[in-house]
Formats: C-alpha cells, sequence, structure tokens
C-alpha cells in the first residue's frame, strides 16, 4: 500500500533505552506491517548506559539529559531537570507533522499531553496500573491521579496490559477508549542461539531447575526465594541430589544479595541477563518458573509480567501467588499454573515437582504458548482507528 503523506510515529519514554523490549516490540509491528515511515524514539541520555542495538536499528533514537543544577535538592531539582527534558522533547516533536505520539508511563504521558496538541493521535501505553505503582506513598497517589486525570482528555486511548487494569481504567475514564495490549514475548526465531543455562551451570539434565527471571528489587519476592532454597539445602544434608536446583536470571538492587547466596549454596544459582531474545530460549532450560508478585499494590495485584508469559512459552509449570488477580485468569485454561499462599512456597516446590515427574510420564498439561504476534488484529485495529479519527494517512497493514 503506498501512503499519500509521511506519518511519523514518536514514542516518548522516559527510560535509558537499554532493555525496553515492549517498545521494540511495538516498533516491530510496525515494521513487519510495512509501516516504512519514520519511528522515532525519545529517552533520557546517561553516559553508563548502551542504548539498545537492536532499538537503535529500528528507530530514529533520541536522548536528553537529565542531568542539571540542584541535583543536591531532591524535589526541587529532580522537577527541574523533568522540566528541562520535557523542553527538549517538545522541540523535537514540533518538528514532526502528521506524527502518532505514543506516551509510556504517565510522566511521558504528561509531557505529550501539556507540550503539544495532539487530540485525537495520542496513545496513553500504561505499562503499569501507573496512578497505583509499587512503592507510591499515599501522597504520590494522589499527585500521579490528578495529573493523570488532569491530561487524559487528550489521550485518544488508553492501552493496559492486564484485564484488570483495562476495566480500572475503563471505569475511571468511561470516554476514554481503553484497550488490552499485553506485554506477551515475540515468536522466537529459529536462529536464536541456546543459551544453555544448565551447560553454564553444570547442573545436570536430570536435575529440576526452578527459574527466576526478571528485576531483582523490592515486590518480586527475592528474598523469599533465596530462603526456601537455602532452607531446602540445609534440611536434605543426606540426598542434595534430589533438591531442586534454583537459577535467578536478572539485574537489579538485589544482585549482590543473589550473588552473595550463590557462592554460599551449590543449588542457588545467579547469572546475568541474557539478550530479550534469548529469554525464552534460556527458561526451557528450566522445569518451574517462580513468578510470586507481591499484590500489596494494585499495580502488582493486578500485573501480567512478560516474564510470566514467557516462562509458559518454554513450557514450564509457572507457581503464582493466589491473591495475584491476573495470572490466576489464566489457570482455568491453563493447567501448568499452580498457585501457592503466602508462607507456603516450600510445599508448592514440592507439589510442583510432582506434577513435572508426573507430567513426563504421564502428560496430562497443557502446551499453549503466548505470543505478541497473537496480538496483530488488536493492533491493527488501534492504529486504523486513531488514524481515521484524527484523519491521518493509514499506516499499511492496517484494518478499517
Amino acid at each position: 500500500m503506498t501512503q499519500t503523506a509521511t506519518l511519523s510515529v514518536c514514542h516518548v519514554f522516559m527510560s535509558k533505552l537499554a532493555n525496553e523490549s515492549r517498545l521494540e516490540k511495538e516498533i516491530g509491528f510496525l515494521r513487519s506491517h510495512g509501516f516504512d515511515d519514520p519511528v522515532i524514539v525519545l529517552g533520557v541520555a546517561d553516559a553508563d548506559v548502551v542504548v539498545s542495538p537492536t532499538l537503535q536499528a529500528m528507530a530514529q533514537v533520541r536522548v536528553f539529559s537529565l542531568d542539571g543544577p540542584l541535583r543536591q535538592v531532591p524535589v526541587l531539582g529532580k522537577l527541574l531537570r523533568f522540566v528541562r527534558w520535557s523542553r527538549q522533547v517538545r522541540k523535537t516533536l514540533k518538528s514532526h507533522s502528521n506524527t502518532i505520539v505514543v506516551a509510556h508511563s504517565l510522566p511521558a504521558f504528561v509531557v505529550s499531553s501539556f507540550m503539544l496538541r495532539l487530540d485525537g493521535r495520542l496513545i496513553y501505553d500504561a505499562h503499569e496500573y501507573e496512578t497505583e505503582r509499587n512503592g507510591f506513598r499515599p501522597w504520590q497517589k494522589r499527585i500521579a491521579g490528578l495529573a493523570e486525570k488532569l491530561c487524559i482528555s487528550k489521550a485518544s486511548e488508553v492501552w493496559a496490559v492486564s484485564p484488570s487494569i483495562v476495566d480500572a481504567y475503563r471505569a475511571r475514564y468511561p470516554h476514554i477508549p481503553a484497550r488490552l495490549i499485553m506485554n506477551l514475548p515475540p515468536r522466537p526465531k529459529a536462529d536464536v542461539p541456546d543459551p544453555d543455562i544448565r551447560a553454564r551451570l553444570d547442573i545436570p539434565q536430570d536435575r529440576l531447575v526452578c527459574g527466576y527471571l526478571g528485576a531483582l528489587g523490592p515486590g518480586r519476592s527475592i528474598a523469599l526465594y533465596l530462603d526456601v532454597f537455602s532452607k531446602l539445602w540445609d534440611a536434605e544434608a543426606e540426598d542434595r541430589n534430589t533438591i531442586p536446583d534454583l537459577v535467578i536470571l536478572g539485574t537489579g538492587s538485589l544482585r549482590p544479595l543473589c550473588e552473595q547466596a550463590a557462592t554460599k549454596f551449590p543449588n542457588i544459582h545467579y547469572l546475568p541477563p541474557v539478550p530479550p531474545d534469548q529469554v525464552v530460549a534460556a527458561a526451557r532450560h528450566f522445569d518451574i518458573g517462580l513468578c510470586l508478585i507481591d499484590p500489596s499494590s494494585l499495580s502488582y495485584k493486578f500485573s501480567l509480567p512478560n516474564k510470566f508469559f514467557q516462562h509458559l512459552s518454554a513450557g514450564n509449570f509457572v507457581i503464582v501467588l493466589d491473591a495475584s488477580t491476573d495470572m490466576l485468569g489464566f489457570a482455568a485454561d491453563d493447567n501448568r499454573i499452580l498457585i501457592t499462599t503466602d508462607g507456603q512456597l516450600q510445599s508448592s516446590i514440592t507439589n510442583a515437582t510432582t506434577a513435572v515427574a508426573r507430567n513426563a510420564t504421564d502428560p496430562f498439561a497443557t502446551d499453549k504458548s503466548y505470543y505478541w504476534e497473537d496480538q496483530t488484529p488488536e493492533l491493527q485495529a488501534a492504529f486504523a482507528d486513531l488514524t481515521l479519527n484524527a484523519g491521518l494517512p493509514m499506516p499499511p497493514g492496517s484494518t478499517t
């Protein structure tokens, strides 16, 4: 399909753009459906962080520094740096006409809605329940809610990552369409290298392995995993060959804690992240995925993390908390999802071990996969609606 005018898509992201898989998948969707016009990504510069080479190959990436005055004054200094970054974003966006803007996160949405007149062509891509983020204090929730409410009329639609978050936005803003775009992993390519986790860690092929993928930070049950698997090692002194191993694959503030445990307990292992396109291949070396997200915040309670789907697409059983509303929603149709309660992880691992052994000899588990490409019709509809309502040229591959 030949376009009659240049249509650019600009992604605004207050991130250092080192590993933003959802962003890369959204741009990949456009490219795979014949969209050859400019795709621009605006992010945050950091001398110590290298922008993803994959992202640089797909789009025009421009990063702006958040450095500036008053760094020793946390609130005022942060506000001034945010304003400075916002002005740089505005200057860049003004140079492009016929632009669809995708704002990733609430701060990026505020910048996009206040700085530009984008009625009918602004997507608020909420990567989580933005006003209920984990760690937000009550005053932060109030400020976030007010900012979102002031700007929401500028949005053509909201994209959310789970059914409960979609429902929350629909209830809060019934006049703004909300669309479910889950953060599913891309379908693996045939030529993706195998990270061969077991060989790298010298874990026998017949040893049961529980794996954690993702950020090593608060709310992810990292300390719980380390505590449970260290106790398993101490308790089974007579026959330690029967103890499942724990492999933690990720990075974050709790990385030193994981590395320390790995040096002390032979059944605990730590590895830094593999490239995004190798995560599912790495997860195939696990038997059980651990996905216990602290439900104390609504954003985490309603979460459907990418890693949850990567475990399932790798063929693993996955243990989740009974309070994880949206992950539980998949359990009715996928019997690999095993439910535990707070404080019962060790017994749940034992039950999961039994399920894995049974499935190996008498297969009973479903064999479902969850891939980003399955959402192609929804993404096509989103861009078709957006361009039609704004009177912009239609992207190739869009449906009306």
